[in-house]
């Protein structure tokens, strides 16, 4: 995986959503990057 392009996405991402209250907030998104991470690892993608 690109660590560049993964620490410019989270920044990003942080950025977006640092005011977010929705419940789709940078937290939501951390856990779906890691849940996804997981599956894919499971799945050997």
């Amino acid at each position: 995986m690109n660590k560049d392009l993964l620490e410019k996405t989270l920044l990003y991402i942080q950025e977006r959503f640092e005011n977010d209250y929705s419940g789709h907030d940078y937290y939501h998104s951390i856990r779906v990057y890691k849940l996804a991470t997981s599956i894919c690892k499971k799945r050997k993608c």
